[in-house]
C-alpha cells in the first residue's frame, strides 16, 4: 500500500507543475499550449507503445474502448473543461470544483465498496477527514471568492461554473473507472495502459489544433510561435513526466490504494500547484493560505491512517 501511496504524490507533484505551464510560456495563448502539449504526449506515447505492443494482443473490444474513454474524456475534454472553466470564471471556480472531487470519489468508491462486500469504511468515520478536506478546499480559495459578486452577472462566467461542474464530474468519474481496470488486470503494466490513454490525445488534440489554426490563430501567425525551440522544448518535457510519467504513477498508486483513499489523494494535486504557483511569483502563502493547506494534509493524513489501519485488519 506504502508504494502506492508513495507513487500518488509523486504523480500529484507532476501534475502541479502543470499548473504553472502559463507562466513558463508567457507569450502564448493558453489553449494553442494545451493542443500542442496534447499533440506531443500523444506522439511520444504512440513511440513509446510500438516496443510493447505484444502486451496490448491480450486486450478485448471493451478493453480498447475503455481506453478510449478514459483517453478522450478523462485526459483530453476534461483538460479544456477545466481551462476554460479558470479563463472565463476564474481560479476560485476552477480550485472549489477540483476541492470537490476528493470527497466524491471517496463517498462513491467507499460505498461501492460496501455493496460489493469489499472493506470499506462506515460513511460516519469518513465524516471528519472529508469535513477537513472541505475546509482546507474553502480557505485555500478565500481570497478569490471575494470577486466572483463582479461576475455573477456575466454569460461567460455562468458558462464557466457550467463547465467547471462537468470538469468536477469527468474527473470524478476518471479515477474510479481507471482504478476498477486496474484492479481487475492486475497483470497488465499499468505504465503501458497509461501510455495508451496519452496516445489517443494525438489524434484529438491534431483535429483540434486544425480547427483551432484555422478559425482562432491570426492569419500568418507562426505555427510554434515567436520561440518556436523553447515551445517544443518546455512542452516535450512536460508532456512526458506530467503526463505520460504522472499517468504511469497514479495507475501503480491506484493498483495498491483502495479507491476511495486514492481518489482523496489527489487533493495533493492542489497542494504542490499552490507551492509551484508561489516559487514561480516569489511571494510568500498567506496566513488564511498556509492554514488551509494544513486542513488539507491533515483531513488526507487522517483517512489515510483509517484506510491504512482497515487494510491491516484485512491482511490479518
Amino acid at each position: 500500500m506504502w508504494l502506492g501511496i508513495v507513487a500518488a504524490l509523486l504523480a500529484c507533484a507532476l501534475w502541479g507543475v502543470t499548473y504553472i505551464l502559463p507562466a513558463l510560456l508567457p507569450n502564448y495563448d493558453v489553449l494553442h499550449t494545451g493542443l500542442v502539449r496534447c499533440i506531443i504526449v500523444g506522439t511520444c506515447a504512440i513511440c513509446f507503445t510500438i516496443p510493447v505492443y505484444k502486451q496490448l494482443k491480450v486486450l478485448k473490444t471493451k478493453d480498447w474502448i475503455i481506453v478510449l474513454e478514459l483517453g478522450i474524456i478523462g485526459s483530453f475534454i476534461n483538460f479544456l473543461a477545466q481551462l476554460f472553466c479558470s479563463a472565463w470564471s476564474g481560479p476560485s471556480v476552477s480550485g472549489m470544483t477540483t476541492g470537490a472531487i476528493p470527497v466524491l470519489v471517496a463517498i462513491i468508491s467507499n460505498e461501492r465498496d460496501r455493496r460489493k462486500g469489499k472493506p470499506f469504511l462506515a460513511l460516519h468515520k469518513l465524516l471528519f477527514p472529508l469535513g477537513l478536506l472541505c475546509v482546507g478546499f474553502i480557505l485555500c480559495n478565500f481570497s478569490e471568492f471575494q470577486s466572483l459578486s463582479s461576475k455573477s452577472g456575466e454569460t461567460q462566467f455562468i458558462f464557466g461554473v457550467i463547465l467547471g461542474i462537468t470538469h468536477t464530474l469527468l474527473w470524478t468519474w476518471y479515477p474510479i473507472v481507471n482504478a476498477d481496470w486496474l484492479q481487475e488486470h492486475p497483470n497488465f503494466s499499468s505504465s503501458t495502459w497509461a501510455t495508451l490513454q496519452c496516445a489517443t490525445l494525438l489524434p484529438v488534440g491534431l483535429l483540434t489544433f486544425i480547427i483551432f489554426r484555422i478559425w482562432v490563430m491570426p492569419e500568418g501567425a507562426p505555427l510554434l510561435g515567436d520561440t518556436p525551440y523553447r515551445f517544443v522544448i518546455v512542452l516535450l518535457l512536460n508532456g512526458f513526466f506530467c503526463s505520460i510519467v504522472a499517468m504511469s504513477l497514479w495507475n501503480v498508486a491506484s493498483k495498491y490504494v483502495p479507491t476511495s483513499l486514492v481518489g482523496q489523494m489527489m487533493v495533493f494535486e492542489t497542494i504542490f500547484a499552490v507551492i509551484f504557483g508561489h516559487i514561480m511569483s516569489q511571494k510568500l502563502p498567506t496566513l488564511i493560505l498556509f492554514t488551509g493547506v494544513v486542513f488539507l494534509t491533515v483531513g488526507v493524513s487522517l483517512a489515510l491512517h483509517m484506510f491504512n489501519k482497515l487494510d491491516y485488519k484485512t491482511q490479518k
